[in-house]
């Protein structure tokens, strides 16, 4: 009789363990793709984030006239730290992307 109670408890613990972890794990895993989507939201618009979440890559839409640059620059952000502002706007990056206007239009 003293083994079967101690095998039902046994049982019931490990399960009991066993059922918190999985409850642990998927209120973890909620929360991590809550963080996921709004850091997606963040970056992209909701129309293009949706057609990624739908499998539609690479996405290319063609608008005319119109150019979008992603560029990283190395060493933006060390430099950024040390310059004015002003001259970081209006005169740096002004350059940068003149110069990056002018190879495009050859």
């Amino acid at each position: 009789n003293t083994f079967c109670v101690y095998w039902i408890m046994n049982i019931v613990g490990v399960t009991t363990i066993v059922y918190f972890a999985a409850f642990l794990f998927a209120r973890e895993l909620e929360i991590e793709y809550a963080r996921s989507e709004d850091l997606l939201h963040n970056i992209l618009p909701v129309s293009i984030a949706k057609r990624i979440k739908a499998g539609e890559l690479p996405i290319v839409d063609n608008l005319e006239g119109v150019t979008i640059l992603f560029a990283d620059l190395v060493g933006f952000t060390k430099a950024a730290a040390q310059m004015n502002p002003n001259i970081l706007i209006g005169s740096f990056l002004r350059d940068v992307f003149s110069e990056f206007d002018r190879l495009v239009e050859r």
